[in-house]
């Protein structure tokens, strides 16, 4: 009896091996294909990843990017969020998610969701950024504008913060000095905000 019950725990531990060994063949697998913006192919890779480990916290996390780059906003949210009950403390899943709220227009929803992803990390300023833009898509320039703020301050070499701060500015009535913003952008290369230059600082 003893020797058969060893025998079963040596196979049970060599059986959950092997899964998690073609758990990570797959996942790898899928990890090439995204490089290769085979999205349709990396989601099948995901896909098998999660019925052999349903708690497989990254082929959540990166289908919801293949679905996403798809424009399956809807799918890619359920990864998401399936990735958060695996791991509700990674920043950058809330992130994604309201990224992808963005699309869809909930940009209530994306808020919520940058709002925990900086509680998570304060010092990415992709998630005051985002949210930023959040606010400006409802109007909420001011707020908006605290967020670019911030933005800038943790990352002053990228130009959308200042692009973007530009346009806040300029809803604001600030025009000099949202101009001022979008010059900057402009000398880093941004064509958008000389495009922005042309129509609102002429």
């Amino acid at each position: 009896m003893k020797t058969l019950y060893i025998l079963l725990v040596v196979m049970a531990m060599f059986l959950a091996g092997h899964s998690q060994t073609a758990a990570e063949l797959y996942s790898d697998s899928g990890n090439v294909k995204l490089d290769n913006q085979d999205y349709k192919g990396a989601i099948i890779d995901f896909t098998r990843v999660i019925e052999i480990n349903p708690n497989y916290l990254d082929a959540y996390f990166n289908r919801g990017f293949a679905r996403s780059a798809m424009q399956d906003y809807t799918g890619a949210i359920e990864d998401y969020s399936k990735a958060i009950e695996v791991n509700p403390s990674d920043a950058l899943i809330y992130y994604n998610r309201g990224s992808v709220k963005n699309k869809l227009q909930d940009y209530q929803g994306a808020i919520v969701d940058f709002n925990i992803a900086i509680q998570l990390n304060p010092a990415d300023e992709r998630f005051y950024g985002n949210r930023g833009m959040s606010k400006a898509m409802l109007k909420d320039y001011q707020g908006a504008l605290v967020d670019y703020n911030e933005a800038i301050q943790l990352k002053p070499e990228k130009a959308q913060n200042y692009y973007n701060r530009g346009l806040a500015k300029i809803k604001l009535g600030q025009k000099n000095s949202g101009c001022l913003d979008l010059s900057i952008a402009g000398e880093m290369g941004s064509e958008d905000a000389n495009k922005a230059i042309m129509e609102n600082c002429n």
